[in-house]
């Protein structure tokens, strides 16, 4: 046995400093459609769309595709810093020459804001009593209520300064205003300021929050500031923010304020700052603005970077561009003090703790840097399978089994049983039972159906269970029993096996998992709900909850939910983690699972790991807003869709539909049916339908939609329309061609009947001619 002191300061590579993981922001600028990267303001209307100020132009945004409204669509000028909606769903647009508003997707300018025209519109707010106030950069604030004149207050009414950058109104009815000399209240008709003199830190001010607690909170170029009702209580740097110049302020689901500055954004919560900046994600460190939308995201406006789009800090990321020397995650161990060890395929080992990673090559006594394998075992030692042997560290030192004890390579899983012998799997060479004192070997000879054995599992029998590529070995005695295809199995090429919290087994294969029944294996695959077919590994967590990752992802498998009768709540039995909501990869690694002892849960990928955290993942619980966007016939638009009259010759229809959501927009699935065409209701990923050739009648089309995490649409979209027959099919041209062949019909037999008479009369006629003949001729021979 070779034996190697596990010495981390030896070299360069030996120990770093973890620099910042990254968490799942996602990140919107012109290159997706954006029409300016400089984001001044952003809000959320009640239709669910996302409506984004910038330095060019106003854009509505659907999680999919940006609409972007400039000066030739009515706008006053291009240049927006403002956007707020109004109780009566106006859409309020401040611009550099003042106020436009949208009613229906038409933008209006009304002369009763001639007087804004030469004013920079930077804040708008509506109060209590349908008042709208306008705040100004430099020229004061109006205000508007219908029926009475509009009110302009400046430094000349009492305010001390005349830019006013955010408006709000607390429960009492009070209007606050931050300004860049202090926050002045206007209060039953009275003016007051509050500033540095009254315990403000800076009078420069940006932002008003207002809690669910109706606490205020002000945002300050000297930190974050909280009114008390007798003062103020003021949190700069020395209290963790990142950076005091706030811009932007937001509050969150869970209650946190949510602080944009000039350094990144900082989160308060439970009165600890959390920060987060371009190194753990963020597009831009300048933050302008910021939204908490009502599926509980968090979105930024920054200064040149677009939008940053924060879904939460359940995952963090690490890869090569944060200190992991292999992108190629393998596997995962926890030691007794809680030290987290990492494998990786061509990097070596690290370890984990505290933020600081340290590292173990080759040089260090690793019989090889491609490391397939790690498992804790008895005595705190820890298993190391490599592709070149079989290892183990344990109590600082790395010792490596020789050729001559352990002839074996491609160590790919170790399982210790309660004896404490060992049961490896391996590439090529079957498993192995290493005693310590030598070994047995089983392969195709012994019964296996395929030599490549990736892991193992006793069950509550103390049988062996395999996981190989042709199928599932069961050990009992020194019998082997190979289940597969046949048995349930939804393929032979099996790549982990567990036995969960019920003693169930089961086993993530290359289409799809399944679990024993007791007879046989009963399978869960990618038309089930599974992102991909091929699944790397399957692991059950300490909420019961099962975890599967494929070649698309991780899926997240409630198997309670998955098996209910109710479609409603099975639908909700798996959740899809991507890319799209932060993974670091989708394609994971064969066995790369683990739950530390904290109950966060390690995924490996071939872009590196991410860490999950369940206590701050929320899932996707907004039900998607499902709506039309247009409607086609045989290449036509129509704009209305509500009362559609079509003829005959236009019945290639086309509907585009949407379904706003956007935690994960590009895991809509949608269902949709045509009265009269579609049976059943149909399925679909596609924003849009085609129904090439409809038959004249009346259409009734509904879709509606469900989320990644199984949430149905609250409403159906409805729409009907009416294809018009031609002509000839219509009833008055059927009636008039019935009346026509009865007419006709009638004037033949008419006809028939007279020719008949006729006929009659001339046969009557020549039988008394001929008759009148006959005579003649009697009497002519009687005088003859």
């Amino acid at each position: 046995m070779k034996k190697n002191l596990f010495i981390l300061l030896i070299g360069i590579s030996g120990i770093s400093v973890l620099q910042a993981q990254t968490f799942p922001f996602r990140t919107y600028s012109i290159e997706h459609g954006l029409s300016e990267s400089v984001v001044n303001d952003i809000i959320q209307d009640t239709e669910g769309y996302i409506w984004i100020a910038t330095g060019f132009g106003l854009n509505r945004f659907d999680g999919v595709n940006f609409d972007v409204y400039l000066e030739d669509h009515g706008l006053n000028n291009s240049n927006i810093f403002s956007v707020y909606q109004s109780k009566n769903e106006t859409l309020w647009i401040g611009s550099e020459n003042g106020i436009n508003y949208m009613k229906e997707d038409s933008i209006y300018t009304d002369s009763s804001f001639i007087a804004l025209s030469n004013s920079v519109v930077i804040s708008i707010f509506e109060d209590s009593e349908g008042g709208m106030w306008f705040g100004t950069d430099g020229d004061g604030v109006w205000h508007f209520l219908e029926g009475t004149d509009p009110i302009l207050y400046t430094t000349a009414n009492g305010f001390r300064n005349s830019q006013v950058r955010a408006i709000k109104e607390t429960w009492d009815g009070d209007i606050w205003f931050a300004t860049r000399d202090g926050v002045t209240v206007l209060s039953n008709g009275n003016i007051s300021t509050y500033t540095t003199d009254d315990g403000l830190p800076e009078n420069r001010t940006r932002d008003i929050l207002i809690d669910n607690d109706s606490t205020i909170w002000i945002a300050t170029r000297n930190g974050l500031s909280k009114f008390t009702g007798q003062g103020f209580e003021n949190y700069g740097i020395e209290h963790g923010i990142r950076d005091p110049k706030i811009h932007t302020l937001s509050l969150a689901r869970d209650g946190s304020i949510w602080a944009g500055t000039e350094g990144g954004v900082s989160q308060l919560k439970e009165k600890r700052f959390r920060n987060f900046s371009t190194q753990e994600g963020l597009t831009n460190n300048i933050v302008y603005s910021s939204l908490a939308d009502r599926e509980g995201n968090i979105w930024f406006g920054t200064f040149a970077g677009g939008m940053s789009l924060f879904l939460g800090a359940y995952l963090e990321n690490y890869s090569t561009d944060n200190g992991l020397p292999n992108n190629l995650v393998t596997s995962f161990a926890e030691l007794e003090n809680g030290e987290i060890w990492i494998s990786t395929y061509g990097g070596g080992l690290i370890s984990y703790t505290d933020g600081e990673l340290r590292y173990l090559y080759s040089q260090h006594g690793l019989l090889d840097n491609r490391v397939y394998h790690l498992s804790r075992a008895s005595e705190n030692r820890m298993w190391i399978g490599m592709r070149d042997g079989l290892g183990f560290y344990q109590n600082g030192e790395v010792n490596s089994l020789s050729a001559e004890e352990f002839p074996f390579r491609k160590v790919r899983h170790v399982n210790e049983s309660e004896d404490g012998t060992l049961w490896v799997s391996t590439y090529d060479e079957g498993m192995i039972h290493f005693t310590g004192d030598g070994f047995t070997q089983y392969t195709t000879e012994e019964g296996l159906t395929n030599n490549t054995v990736v892991s193992s599992v006793f069950d509550d029998e103390g049988s062996l269970w395999m996981a190989t590529y042709g199928g599932v070995a069961k050990m009992e005695g020194d019998s082997i029993r190979v289940f597969s295809l046949q048995d349930g199995l939804p393929n032979n090429r099996v790549m982990s096996i567990i036995k969960d919290h019920s003693g169930t087994i089961w086993v993530s294969t290359y289409d799809g998992v399944a679990w024993f029944d007791g007879v046989q294996f009963v399978d869960i695959r990618e038309e089930d709900g599974l992102p991909g077919r091929v699944c790397f590994f399957i692991g059950q967590d300490q909420e019961g909850i099962y975890w599967v990752g494929t070649n698309k992802g991780v899926a997240r498998l409630d198997i309670q939910k998955f098996y209910n009768s109710d479609r409603t709540i099975s639908e909700q039995g798996i959740q899809i983690i991507n890319r799209e909501h932060g993974l670091i990869g989708d394609e994971t690694n064969l066995g790369a699972y683990f739950e530390d002892s904290s109950g966060d849960l390690w995924f490996g990928t071939i872009d590196g790991l991410s860490k999950f955290t369940s206590s701050e993942y929320r899932g996707n619980d907004a039900a998607p807003i499902v709506q039309f966007l247009g409607f086609s016939a045989s290449g036509r638009d129509y704009e209305d869709v509500q009362s559609i009259e079509l003829e005959h010759d236009r019945n290639y229809i086309q509907i585009n539909f949407s379904a706003i959501n956007f935690t994960s927009p590009n895991q809509i699935i949608y269902e949709y049916r045509m009265r009269g065409i579609d049976p059943v209701w149909q399925r679909t990923t596609d924003r849009f339908v085609k129904y090439p050739s409809l038959p004249p009648g009346d259409y009734k089309f509904r879709v509606r939609a469900i989320n990644s995490s199984g949430i149905w649409s609250e409403e159906q979209a409805i729409m009907e329309f009416v294809i018009t027959p031609p002509y000839w099919q219509t009833w008055w041209f059927l009636s008039a061609v019935i009346l026509s062949v009865v007419g006709i019909i009638y004037l033949f037999y008419r006809n028939r009947k007279f020719i008949f008479h006729f006929q009659f009369l001339k046969i009557i006629f020549y039988t008394k001619v001929l008759r009148f003949k006959h005579l003649q001729n009697i009497v002519l021979h009687s005088i003859c």
